[in-house]
């Protein structure tokens, strides 16, 4: 026998030894990472697979436990506060995408979702207790008390105390925005900067917006985000497709001096003509960017999540601080319709309190609607054709729960596929409740409008029209906004990508 002979049998044991313990150790991490006596079988909407989940995400966890700490328990487990415990579980914390390949998803492990939880807190905590409720408001939340502890300025305590603060209110109908947390962000979105020529600006102008109105928000909001991530200003020609697409919804001239006015409220420097860009041109400090460019802008994706979600709402606050009543005109000098047109029209006197839900039925066009929704479908786990077709069982799946059948549904389409609202009014539950607005009040202002005051959305997540309204809902403090479902095992149509994604690049791409 020689030596290595003689040597390969302890070698071999020690090899299987090594085997036996490292398959030990994953077995216990696996069990450690996944382990909790509050979990619930779930289903990884996100795959193809119906590979089981053990346990709801951390996010989901901590909500579940303060049910039952408030004596909810597992009786309620289809109630709404549990529902909005999976809409944020899987809202984020289940998924990440492998940059190495675009089209692969594979599940957080531990310390990888403990970094993204902390990333996030504070809005798992926003999501999980509703901190942004009115009722907060005017009760004294404590929830508002630490929101408060975390602001640097004084500033905004000061303004909590000052009794003329007015809650927002668009057509008549409350928002839900907390009076805290709206102040902390006019506090450090609104303080507008002197413009300085020494400094770059970004120039928005032409006439060659791509894509519709939809497409045009985004490259609005696209805009903001260019200039805050490169730390430049904006400015918007007055004869440009951004101030076409600014005042015919919102900032119309109500007075002389309305360009002073629209600067003041987007933080903005309007150029009415070339020579006032001199003084930039000469220090080579213009920025010019094509709009389809901006809209496959993906520079905020560098930005944390909760900050480039807090400029957008911003943002979109403080157009609709300004939305236009029908009774001015534009630039040109042209009408300006009211964006409560929709909701006028729909419940008149009585649009204060109306109780309605929303559709928006968009069809898509042809094989690049059809690629778009299935890359949605990969990415967020929606189904890939249910918010197309918007067929009254799915529909019923959304508003049974919530008790909003015998309410007016009220139906804003393209008009591309009318068999969607043939369907809708042919139902025998719902076809008595269902409403389409006028054609002489139907715009897509007013349309908007409507959508983003109702007590529900349903929407289509590859549409950006439906995309910009369900933010623009977030941004006023309402929930309720249901773009990214799916079926669950038992057939049963779940929410499986939250608020959160329409916000995140790596599942809705350049709508975010």
């Amino acid at each position: 026998m020689t030596a290595t002979t003689a040597t390969r049998g302890p070698r071999l044991r020690l090899g299987a030894l090594l085997l036996i313990a490292v398959g030990n150790i994953v077995i216990f991490l696996r069990s450690w990472t996944s382990s909790d006596d509050d979990g619930e079988e779930l289903y990884d909407y996100h795959s193809a697979s119906t590979r089981r989940l053990a346990h709801l995400p951390p996010p989901g966890r901590e909500v579940i436990r303060a049910m039952r700490a408030r004596g909810e328990g597992d009786a309620r487990v289809s109630s709404e506060p549990y529902k909005r415990a999976l809409e944020l579980s899987y809202a984020r914390a289940p998924m990440k995408l492998n940059r190495n390949d675009r089209h692969s998803v594979r599940v957080l492990n531990r310390r990888e979702r403990k970094k993204l939880k902390l990333a996030t807190e504070d809005f798992w905590l926003r999501w999980g207790v509703n901190v942004r409720g009115g009722d907060h408001d005017n009760h004294g939340n404590s929830a508002e008390a630490e929101d408060l502890n975390g602001l640097d300025d004084v500033g905004v305590r000061e303004l909590l105390q000052d009794k003329e603060y007015e809650p927002m209110k668009v057509c008549g109908r409350a928002t839900d925005v907390g009076k805290a947390e709206d102040l902390a962000l006019q506090q450090r979105y609104g303080q507008c900067p002197e413009i300085n020529p020494a400094r770059p600006i970004l120039i928005l102008s032409g006439q060659d917006a791509f894509g519709r109105t939809g497409n045009n928000l985004v490259e609005l909001i696209h805009a903001v985000q260019y200039a805050r991530d490169h730390d430049i200003q904006l400015g918007i020609g007055v004869h440009s497709w951004a101030m076409d697409v600014i005042q015919s919804m919102w900032l119309s001239a109500t007075s002389n001096d309305w360009g002073s006015e629209l600067e003041s409220a987007l933080c903005v420097k309007i150029f009415y003509d070339k020579t006032e860009l001199h003084a930039w041109e000469v220090r080579n400090n213009t920025i010019y960017i094509e709009s389809r460019d901006l809209f496959h802008y993906d520079g905020g994706i560098k930005r944390p999540l909760r900050e480039y979600m807090a400029g957008q709402e911003y943002f979109i606050r403080a157009l609709f601080r300004h939305y236009n009543h029908g009774e001015c005109v534009d630039h040109k000098g042209s009408p300006v319709r009211d964006m409560c047109s929709g909701i006028d029209a729909l419940f008149g006197a009585k649009r204060k309190h109306a109780i309605y839900t929303v559709i928006h039925v968009r069809s898509l066009e042809g094989a690049p609607g059809r690629h778009l929704m299935n890359r949605l479908a990969r990415y967020s786990g929606c189904d890939p054709i249910a918010a197309l077709h918007m067929e009254p069982e799915y529909i019923k799946s959304i508003l049974r729960p919530l008790g909003m059948m015998a309410y007016p549904i009220v139906v804003i389409t393209d008009g591309q596929d009318p068999s969607v609202l043939e369907r809708l009014l042919d139902d025998e539950e719902i076809g008595h409740v269902v409403r389409v607005v006028p054609p002489d009040a139907s715009w897509y202002g007013g349309d908007m409008t409507a959508a983003i005051m109702g007590n529900v959305f349903i929407g289509n997540p590859a549409s950006s029209y439906s995309s910009f309204i369900a933010k623009a809902r977030v941004a006023l403090g309402f929930r309720h906004n249901y773009l990214f479902r799916a079926r669950d095992m038992n057939g049963e149509w779940r929410t499986v990508c939250g608020d959160i994604c329409l916000f995140d690049q790596t599942v809705v791409g350049f709508m975010a």
